[in-house]
């Protein structure tokens, strides 16, 4: 019975950010935000595209009651985002809080393009293949949790408590594989978790296939934070390092306090905590924190 409550992610997001009948006088900007509290239930997917839009801070009802969600793989590509749909897409948006909640998608759990500024807390992002071929990118499927894009980007994001989780990849050859792929957004992270998690998958090979992967001009600095990558035995190896961190161009990388673990049971499997390609040149600071680097069969 109200005009501002909504069955779907698309009615709210044309309330907010639309032109047509039915919506705000005003977007929503840094002297009028917006509160968006979202009760229990599985939601479409929630897409903002500024350079205008933002200050909305979306707050759920926790991570088991609240979630953006696909319900099949996607096979298309959305040029507005640059990218494979996610279950929550930022294209150059400033001001935006997400608490609460989960964001899980196929291929994509959060997709991050341009500069603008967010704050995520409480917080699971997920991307779960289920062993499914799905969208591809210049003809290779990628699989992120967390992806943003733009290497000259200015944005910053910050995240306490959240999770990030890549799982159960697709079959044949990933070119990317991770809960958390950077390009060139600063990015900040306390307590947190990243877990690339093998379990389910009929075989491993990728190249970015690592819990944390920067590229570009990407950057990221966790405080008491966990970095785990889990492969149990019998899952073929192709190729590929199952690797902690990667830097693959010009990176920093900053980890005080907390782990870096690779856990893998397989023969032959090469094992990395933290790894630079031959092009990669930035920054690696690690005081206080743990490795621990394991390859193991049965």
């Amino acid at each position: 019975m109200l005009d501002n409550c909504f069955e779907t992610s698309a009615d709210l997001a044309d309330w907010l950010w639309g032109s047509g009948p039915g919506t705000r006088p005003s977007a929503p900007n840094s002297l009028d935000p917006v509160v968006v509290h979202v009760g229990p239930g599985n939601f479409d997917r929630l897409k903002c595209v500024g350079p205008s839009e933002g200050w909305v801070s979306v707050l759920g009802s926790g991570r088991e009651q609240t979630r953006f969600a696909q319900d099949s793989p996607n096979t298309w590509y959305d040029p507005e985002v640059g990218q494979c749909p996610g279950s929550i897409d930022m294209v150059d948006c400033t001001g935006m809080t997400f608490q609460d909640l989960t964001a899980e998608g196929f291929v994509r759990g959060v997709n991050w393009n341009g500069n603008g500024s967010s704050h995520w807390r409480d917080v699971d992002i997920i991307a779960d293949a289920k062993g499914l071929a799905s969208c591809k990118v210049s003809g290779f499927t990628h699989v992120f949790a967390w992806y943003d894009q733009t290497a000259s980007s200015t944005a910053q994001n910050f995240f306490w408590n959240v999770r990030f989780i890549a799982r159960r990849p697709p079959p044949g050859f990933l070119l990317a594989f991770t809960p958390f792929g950077s390009l060139g957004v600063d990015n900040w992270f306390y307590s947190c978790d990243f877990l690339l998690d093998f379990t389910g998958a009929t075989q491993t090979g990728g190249f970015l296939e690592a819990a944390i992967a920067l590229n570009a001009n990407g950057r990221a600095r966790l405080f008491g934070s966990t970095v785990r990558v889990k492969q149990p035995n019998g899952i073929p190896n192709p190729g590929g390092t199952a690797t902690g961190v990667l830097l693959n161009a010009n990176n920093e990388f900053h980890m005080h306090g907390g782990i870096i673990n690779v856990n893998v049971a397989a023969q032959d499997r090469d094992v990395a905590a933290i790894r630079t390609t031959a092009t990669a040149s930035g920054l690696v600071h690690t005081p206080e924190t743990a490795f621990s680097v394991r390859e193991s069969v049965g």
